[in-house]
């Protein structure tokens, strides 16, 4: 389908489905990367090769990037159309999501409202961080945005069809990462936990709440699904690229809401075939100054 023949979000998706066939091995590598970094920060700051200030940073850095790959097993977006692969997005996500102490199990059904009522303060699971109504309000949020999103749990629950099962998995995803810690703040290592994980936990919560929550989301149009979620095109050369990559795309996080299954590396490539449909339609999107 040429970018001519974009008309109507069925077109968008119909010319999404190119993006959406394979596996996603992009998507794999870089959930192993974010982890074996991790890992390697860990190891470093322990040996006490790098300081454990440095391993704070380093790990808060690489679990907020991980988030993305968690991200798309959320949306079963791993295995493209090899549907017996179904089952790779879980383990991806409960290794990447172990990190940050909290549940993969959870995450999915709090997202799917997310999704469901994007900007509904009362139904959309984000909308406390994307209704701050400043920036020193949005970062103080994105910081206690961990403690605030397990309250979800309560809220999500009574929606669960098979309630047994998410128990045994929030559980067990929660207690054993948990339970880690405990030990090993028990046995000594007080100060290496809060320090290289539970610290980092915190910015990785803080650094999506922010830039995937707050600045795509914060919007006074919260009815309309072409302005209810930023488009923020980056500016031509290698500064523009770095900035895309180290933003995971979420820079194009339209695309995302209006086609879920379009991988974040395909984000940008989907919205040059589909620019002119969404500016015909009125999607909110920040060109950089002087374009």
């Amino acid at each position: 389908m040429s970018t001519e023949s974009v008309h109507s979000l069925r077109d968008l998706k119909i010319l999404a489905r190119d993006e959406t066939r394979g596996f996603q091995w992009p998507t794999l590598f870089f959930s192993l990367f974010v982890i074996s970094m991790t890992l390697l920060s860990t190891g470093l700051a322990l040996a006490n090769v790098i300081p454990l200030w440095g391993g704070m940073l380093i790990n808060g850095f690489f679990m907020t990037q991980g988030y993305t790959a968690v991200h798309e097993c959320a949306h079963h977006n791993m295995n493209g159309k090899h549907h017996k692969l179904r089952w790779i997005n879980d383990v991806f996500g409960i290794a990447g999501f172990s990190f940050t102490l909290h549940s993969y199990t959870v995450h999915c059904h709090v997202h799917r409202l997310h999704h469901a009522h994007t900007n509904d303060p009362y139904r959309d699971t984000d909308s406390w961080v994307s209704d701050a109504p400043n920036l020193f309000s949005a970062i103080l949020r994105s910081f206690a945005f961990y403690f605030y999103t397990n309250y979800h749990i309560f809220r999500i629950f009574p929606l669960v069809k098979n309630k047994r099962r998410f128990v045994i998995r929030a559980v067990l995803e929660t207690a054993i990462p948990i339970g880690l810690a405990i030990y090993l703040a028990a046995i000594g290592y007080w100060q290496e936990v809060l320090i290289l994980w539970v610290i980092p936990t915190i910015i990785a919560f803080a650094g999506v709440s922010f830039f995937v929550d707050w600045l795509p989301h914060h919007v006074k149009d919260k009815s309309d699904p072409m302005k209810s979620t930023a488009i923020r095109v980056p500016t031509k050369g290698l500064r523009g690229k770095i900035f895309s990559w180290l933003y995971n795309f979420h820079n194009f996080h339209l695309i995302h809401h209006l086609v879920p299954s379009v991988p974040w590396y395909a984000q940008e490539r989907t919205f040059a075939k589909a620019e002119r449909f969404l500016n015909e339609n009125g999607a909110r999107i920040k060109y950089p100054s002087g374009a």
